[in-house]
C-alpha cells in the first residue's frame, strides 16, 4: 500500500509490504517520487494520478522497478481520501508480472496453434481439390457410362465437403455459419456440374446449426438433387427444382421437390434403395430424423429432424 500526493507525486507513505516489495527502506522509500518506480513517463504518470484522484478512473496497469532493478507488471488500484485535512491518493499495489508471462505465452501458443491449422487446412483444401480434379478427369476418360456415373458421383461429394470446408474456415466461427449461407451456394455449385438449364427455387431458413449437422444436410441435399439431375429431366420441359428449410415446433424441415418423371415409391424399399438414397437415410438416422418420399408428381422428399436431438 502507498499513500500517494496526487499533485507533486511524492509517496507519503508505505507499509511493510510495500517496503519488502519495493526493496527499499522505509525511510528511502517515503522521500521517494511514484515517478521513481513508475517506467512511464513523468508526465503521463501525473496524467493518470489526476485520472485517479478525480474518480475518473480507479484501477490501472503500470511496469514497477523495484530497488534490485527488477522490472515487475503489477495492477494499481488508486482512490482519493482525506486524511488530516490533506487530499492523497490511496493505491493498492497488486503483482502480476507471473501472469502476465502466462498470458503472454498463452498468446504466443494460441498464435503457433493458428499457424499450423491455417497450414493443414490449406493441404486439406488442398488435396480435396487434386482429388476432385483426378476423379473429374478420370471421369472423363471413361467410355463406360456406368463407371462415368459413379464417379460423377464421387466428385458430387467431395464438392459437397469442400464447400463446407471451405465455409467453416473461411475466418467466420463454427458457431457462426448459417444454414443458408452454405446451403444455397451447394446448391448452385452443384447445378453448375451438369449441362443443362434449370430452374431452381431456394427458400432456406438462415440458422446456425452444428457442423455435423451442416455435413449431413449438405450430403442429403447433395445426393438427392443429384439424383434429379440425372433422372428427373424431362426432354419435354425445363426441370425445375424447391429446396426449402423451415423450422416448425421443435423440428427441421428439409424438403426437395422436382419436376421430373418421379418414380413408384411402391416400388421402393430398404432392400432397393440405392446408395444415394441408402446414404440419404443412413444420414437422417444420424440427424435423428425420419425420410418420407414420393414420386408420383416429380420426385419429393422430406425430412424431419429435431432441433436438440439426442447424440449415439
Amino acid at each position: 500500500m502507498l499513500i500517494i500526493e496526487p499533485n507533486t507525486g511524492e509517496i507519503i507513505n508505505a507499509n511493510q509490504t510495500a517496503v519488502q516489495y519495493y526493496g527499499y527502506p522505509h525511510e528511502v522509500l517515503i522521500k521517494m517520487k511514484i515517478t521513481d518506480i513508475n517506467i512511464l513517463p513523468e508526465e503521463e504518470v501525473k496524467q493518470e494520478r489526476m485520472r485517479a484522484f478525480s474518480e475518473e478512473r480507479s484501477y490501472f496497469s503500470f511496469s514497477h522497478k523495484l530497488a534490485s532493478g527488477e522490472i515487475k507488471q503489477v495492477e494499481v488500484y488508486s482512490t482519493p481520501i482525506e486524511t488530516n485535512n490533506r487530499h492523497l491518493l490511496f493505491s493498492i499495489i497488486h503483482d502480476v508480472t507471473e501472469r502476465k508471462i502466462a498470458e503472454e505465452k498463452v498468446k504466443s501458443l494460441l498464435s503457433e496453434k493458428e499457424v499450423i491449422l491455417r497450414e493443414v487446412h490449406h493441404r486439406i483444401k488442398n488435396n480435396m481439390a487434386i482429388l476432385y480434379n483426378l476423379l473429374d478427369l478420370q471421369a472423363k476418360s471413361q467410355e463406360n457410362e456406368f463407371l462415368t456415373n459413379s464417379l460423377k458421383d464421387a466428385t458430387s461429394r467431395i464438392k459437397t465437403m469442400s464447400l463446407l470446408y471451405d465455409k467453416l474456415y473461411s475466418g467466420k466461427a463454427v458457431q457462426e455459419l448459417l444454414l443458408d449461407e452454405y446451403l444455397i451456394p451447394l446448391s448452385q455449385e452443384i447445378i453448375s456440374l451438369f449441362p443443362y438449364q434449370v430452374k431452381l427455387e431456394t427458400d432456406v431458413i438462415s440458422v446456425q446449426l452444428a457442423s455435423d449437422q451442416l455435413q449431413a444436410v449438405g450430403i442429403i441435399t447433395n445426393e438427392i438433387l443429384t439424383n434429379s439431375l440425372k433422372y428427373a429431366r424431362d426432354s419435354s420441359k425445363d426441370l425445375e427444382i424447391q429446396i426449402k428449410v423451415w423450422k416448425e415446433e421443435e423440428n427441421y424441415h428439409l424438403f426437395l421437390k422436382d419436376n421430373g418423371k418421379g418414380f413408384d415409391s411402391q416400388m421402393i424399399n430398404a432392400e432397393n434403395l440405392g446408395f444415394g438414397l441408402t446414404l440419404v437415410n443412413m444420414l437422417t438416422s444420424q440427424l435423428s430424423g425420419k425420410l418420407i418420399f414420393h414420386g408420383n408428381a416429380g420426385a419429393e422428399y422430406h425430412i424431419i429432424f429435431p432441433i436438440n436431438r439426442t447424440r449415439h
